[in-house]
């Protein structure tokens, strides 16, 4: 075992490549909400189709109220603010990736309601769910629980930049929030629309993250409550040298969410008291 940030215990199953994570935080849907900032690295910013760049964003959310109460939006993960930005959020009881482009194109991609009923799309015990996104430059991709969900939306042009505005208009990256815009401080946005939401972790990368490596991660999740430790390369996955960006609840220092990729670089805050709960995914 090993102890890190606030004693958490954690343990690595270097055979398997997994990370036996004992914690996830538990957002209250009123104020709690983690800020990562704004850098490029984890939030995406030029891109290049013709090197396969660009980004992705992967995460473990469990949601035993949100799908029954969806009247407002609720956020997972967030850099959305007019007029530009990304999220994954729950709307009008859809599941939601919306991403800017350009000078400010939408790109969207919406579920529906029921594709997260039991039977209809295959649960990980007590609901929990894995989803991400990924944006080349000209295509924009939504994966649900290890596949990709839906019709692609291609923009028509290649190499596009994902548009956050201007660096007053421009917004950090969150977690279970919607952030307002920061001003051009980097991490001075603050929050709105809170979630109630269970979260364990949250990863950015600068590359784009193919099928088979979707399926790794949701796959590889067992009873022990080990998650695919995405330093490294495991099976399909080998994207862990485009990993920019890894948030885990076991991995907090007071109110600092280290960045696991890059320690010391883009960390994470923890709002308003934000506590931690043993629900991980299995």
């Amino acid at each position: 075992m090993l102890s890190l940030g606030n004693s958490i215990l954690q343990q690595y199953i270097s055979s398997e490549a997994g990370y036996l994570t004992s914690a996830s935080w538990d957002f209250d849907g009123t104020d709690d909400h983690i800020n990562l900032g704004d850098a490029d690295a984890i939030r995406g910013n030029v891109t290049d189709t013709s090197s396969g760049v660009g980004l992705s964003v992967g995460t473990w959310f469990n949601i035993p109220d949100i799908v029954t109460n969806t009247s407002t939006p609720k956020n997972i993960v967030s850099s959305r603010q007019f007029p530009g930005g990304w999220e994954i959020v729950f709307t009008n009881t859809r599941l939601n990736w919306n991403l800017k482009y350009d000078s400010g194109s939408n790109a969207n991609i919406q579920g529906a309601f029921r594709t997260l009923g039991p039977g209809l799309v295959p649960l990980r015990a007590s609901g929990w769910h894995h989803t991400g996104f990924t944006f080349d430059g000209r295509y924009l991709k939504a994966y649900l629980n290890g596949s990709q969900y839906g019709s692609t939306v291609d923009t028509g042009s290649d190499d596009n930049i994902i548009f956050h505005g201007s660096s007053t208009q421009g917004a950090d990256v969150m977690i279970a929030a919607d952030p307002t815009t920061n001003g051009g401080t980097s991490g001075n946005s603050s929050a709105q629309l809170a979630t109630d939401i269970v979260v364990n972790e949250v990863a950015m990368w600068s590359g784009i993250l193919d099928e088979d490596a979707w399926s790794e991660i949701f796959e590889a999740v067992n009873t022990n409550g080990s998650v695919l430790d995405l330093t490294q390369d495991s099976g399909n996955y080998d994207y862990s040298s485009t990993l920019t960006g890894l948030y885990r609840a076991s991995n907090i220092d007071g109110t600092t969410v280290t960045n696991m990729a890059n320690p010391g670089t883009s960390d994470g805050t923890m709002k308003n008291s934000l506590g931690t709960t043993t629900t991980v995914p299995s």
